[in-house]
C-alpha cells in the first residue's frame, strides 16, 4: 500500500486497456454510488450481480488493498471492470475507493455525472473534472471549495460536514474513466511498513 494511489491507478489503467463496447455510468451509479463507495457494500453488490474477481488482478501489487471485479458473463476480458478497496492517499490516510473502467467517451461521462449530482463540477490542480460533495446517494450537496484540499482539510470538513465524497473523471492510458473516492469524519492514516 505504501506505493500509493498513483501506481495503483497506473496498473489498473494498463489492466483495463481492452477494446469493448461503450462503459456505462449505470454501472458506476450501481456499484459506487448506491453503495456510497464502501467497498464491502460495493463488492457485495458486484458479487450479488455476479461479478467476479477479474483474472488481471494478477497484475496489482502483492500488497495491494484492491480488488478488480468484472462481469464474467460479458466477455473474456470484460469490457468494464470495477476497482474497489482501499488506497493510501499521499500522506498515508486509508481511502475507500471504488471506480469503473472500460472504454469511455469523456464528455459523455462528465454529462452523466453532472445529471446525477445536480451541479456542475470543477477542475483539479490535476486537470481531472471533479464534483465533491456531502450526503448522497439521493440528496447531494456541493462541496466545491474542497476540490484540491489535502487530508487535513479534508478531514476537518468531513468532521463538520459529513463523509466528503469525490467523483473525478480521471485519464488513463485505456481513456477516461469513473473514480469515486471519500474521507470520512473516522478516517485513519495506514500503517508503513
Amino acid at each position: 500500500m505504501a506505493r500509493g494511489l498513483c501506481l495503483t491507478l497506473a496498473i489498473v489503467a494498463v489492466a483495463a486497456a481492452t477494446p469493448a463496447a461503450a462503459q456505462s455510468f449505470d454501472t458506476f451509479r450501481r456499484f459506487c454510488l448506491e453503495t456510497g463507495g464502501v467497498p464491502e457494500s460495493a463488492v457485495s453488490a458486484l458479487n450479488q450481480a455476479g461479478w467476479e474477481t477479474d483474472p488481471r488482478s494478477a497484475n496489482l501489487p502483492a500488497d495491494s488493498s484492491v480488488t478488480l471485479m468484472s462481469d464474467p458473463a460479458t466477455g473474456t476480458p470484460a469490457p468494464e471492470m470495477a476497482m474497489v478497496g482501499f488506497i493510501a492517499s499521499p500522506t498515508g490516510l486509508s481511502v475507500p475507493v471504488c471506480s469503473v473502467m472500460g472504454p469511455a467517451v469523456e464528455a459523455e461521462l462528465v454529462e452523466q455525472v453532472t445529471g446525477w449530482a445536480g451541479f456542475a463540477p470543477a477542475r483539479s490542480a490535476q486537470g481531472w473534472t471533479s464534483w465533491i460533495y456531502s450526503g448522497g446517494p439521493d440528496q447531494v450537496t456541493p462541496q466545491l471549495d474542497l476540490v484540491d484540499a489535502d487530508d487535513a482539510k479534508l478531514q476537518a470538513a468531513a468532521r463538520s460536514r459529513g463523509t466528503i465524497h469525490a467523483i473525478q473523471v480521471r485519464t488513463a492510458r485505456a481513456g477516461p474513466f469513473l473514480f469515486h473516492s471519500s474521507v470520512a469524519p473516522e478516517a485513519t492514516t495506514l500503517p508503513t511498513h
